[in-house]
């Protein structure tokens, strides 16, 4: 399974972003000895896709202010990291990891799910408290409605606006869906699912808003609970990211 040719594979920044709808946190600096609380203390556990389109399991633990350990297939990175809320993005975080890696992530309003993307296109859903991969099938996301917010970002992965944003799952796999600003989207090809136990699915769109006709490929990516959802769609030989959109929805 590869990413669209267009994909850059330029050394990674992680930047871990799009998440749904958090509610504000106070800013929170120092060290390890104030850990002050942000809200986010667990295990977050799901999938994530590689910038080449591989499919691992990605399981992180948050203290306080402090990511304490990041594992990747069973396999213990011996990264942790530092978290900031963003000035002016009251949903959004910094992350410093101890490699010097630095990034950003954002929750939903549960504080229980994220999505993530970083410069090199890696891109996933974690769940707090899960411990078992989706093992998804088509009824997890077919015939349902999910709605949230899409994110769109600059080629310094600045983020330019959050979107209200929604989409109906048809039976068949079909879609169609709208953003905040009159851009409506449907599906050009139904969903496909590519790995059941990772809860993946591919597909592509068609969109048509105010700057225009659109089309290209989109990935699905399911939370272990089947709750949730990230999605990446991105132009057909656009630039990633800035001819990208990142949504986050929960089930409705």
């Amino acid at each position: 399974m590869s990413l669209p040719a267009f994909l850059p594979r330029r050394q990674a920044l992680l930047t871990l972003v799009a998440l749904l709808g958090a509610t504000a946190c106070s800013s929170g600096g120092g060290g390890d000895a104030q850990s002050p609380s942000l809200g986010l203390d667990g295990t977050w556990f799901g999938t994530e896709e590689t910038d080449v389109g591989n499919l691992v399991a990605l399981r992180a633990t948050v203290s306080g202010n402090r990511v304490t350990q990041l594992v990747v297939d069973g396999a213990d990175t011996g990264l942790t990291g530092s978290i900031t809320p963003i000035s002016g993005r009251p949903n959004f975080y910094d992350l410093v990891l101890s490699d010097g890696t630095e990034g950003g992530f954002l929750i939903d309003s549960s504080r229980n799910y994220a999505v993530f993307l970083d410069e090199e296109f890696n891109f996933g859903v974690l769940q707090r408290g899960a411990t078992a991969l989706p093992n998804a099938a088509a009824a997890d996301i077919f015939g349902r409605s999910f709605a949230g917010v899409t994110v769109l970002v600059d080629g310094s992965f600045t983020i330019t606006d959050v979107l209200d944003s929604s989409v109906a799952v048809a039976a068949d796999g079909t879609f169609q869906g709208s953003y905040a600003g009159g851009t409506n989207f449907s599906s050009a090809t139904a969903l496909t699912l590519l790995d059941s136990t990772f809860g993946a699915w591919s597909g592509e769109y068609d969109a048509n808003g105010p700057s225009g006709p659109d089309s290209g490929p989109l990935r699905v990516f399911v939370s272990p609970d089947k709750q949730f959802i990230g999605v990446w769609a991105c132009s057909a030989g656009g630039s990633f990211p800035v001819d990208c959109t990142f949504s986050v929805w929960r089930a409705q």
